[in-house]
């Protein structure tokens, strides 16, 4: 067993160092020396923490979603969606200096038990927050896919966000806070007003990576997504993808998308814990290529 798991480490990291030999020769390197500074940065980082203390019923956490819901109006030109698996990390992002005079639509989608201090945050910083209640299936994109149809025709901009935290590692983290440190800057605002109408996407720095070196075991069921928007003939390895679904999006580059909900929702089965070749990976490689579809392009912020 334990020369098995020896194995497989050996492989990933044979893997690890190929693929990022390649993006070092592609002209590449930043995304490599990040990947690295992350992982020395975890050496000296404490691991997150959750709440502290009870968590509301299901039966109070539905009521205090369907009251928020029942109350909710878009009043803003730009909204940010939030899959919180982890409701404390609402805190992390609100803390960021985007919200300093500025206000925003959420869509939060939680657990269906939660902390009573999440509420509290809302109330506290009188966020207009549309909230319901997701299962735990596919990870942070499945519930964005439930959310993107009531974005259309709304909004100019929205930032998608998740709560990732590594339980069996702090790069989780590191990475997590330099995503949020990139996306929800002040100066993002100007560079959102300012950039031209065929880009609609802006990812992170160095997220924005080659399909080719990064489809992993995921071809599968790319496929599959493919069929059901009908783009079977295209070459994926010819893309990109934004690596972590964080990102600035016009809601229309996503429109086939959205029009498509009820024949990709069914492709979700129940959650599993690999890392890699579930149905959220694939689609995680889907967005970009779907708005260049639709002739938008992505761009990383710089």
């Amino acid at each position: 067993m334990a020369l098995g798991c020896f194995k497989e480490e050996r492989t990933v990291a044979l893997r690890y160092v190929k693929t990022s030999i390649k993006l070092i020769l592609r002209g590449q390197s930043s995304y490599v020396y990040a990947r690295l500074r992350r992982k020395m940065k975890g050496y000296f980082s404490s691991s997150d923490r959750g709440y502290q203390g009870s968590m509301l019923s299901v039966v109070e956490t539905t009521q205090r979603t369907s009251e928020l819901r029942k109350n909710f109006q878009s009043k803003n030109r730009r909204a940010m969606v939030l899959h919180l698996f982890y409701p404390e990390i609402l805190s992390e992002i609100l803390h960021q200096d985007i919200f300093i005079g500025e206000s925003f639509d959420f869509y939060i989608t939680i657990p269906s038990q939660v902390s009573p201090l999440f509420f509290e945050q809302l109330k506290q910083h009188q966020l207009n927050a549309y909230v319901t209640i997701v299962e735990n299936k596919g990870r942070d994109v499945l519930p964005f896919l439930q959310i993107l149809p009531l974005l259309m025709g709304k909004y100019e901009w929205v930032c998608k966000l998740h709560s990732k935290k590594s339980l069996h590692s702090v790069e989780g983290k590191i990475w997590r806070q330099e995503v949020f440190a990139a996306l929800l800057r002040s100066r993002v605002l100007d560079i959102l007003d300012k950039a031209s109408q065929d880009v609609g996407i802006f990812a992170p720095p160095d997220s924005l990576l080659p399909l080719d070196l990064f489809l992993g075991s995921n071809e599968g069921n790319m496929k599959i997504i493919l069929q059901r928007l009908r783009y079977s003939d295209l070459k994926v390895t010819d893309y990109q993808f934004v690596a972590g679904t964080m990102f600035w999006f016009r809601p229309q580059a996503l429109i086939f998308l959205s029009n498509r909900i009820s024949e990709l929702i069914p492709l979700f089965t129940e959650e599993q814990s690999a890392i890699d070749g579930l149905m959220p990976h694939a689609f995680e490689r889907i967005f970009s290529l779907v708005a260049e579809q639709n002739n938008f392009q992505s761009r990383e912020l710089k």
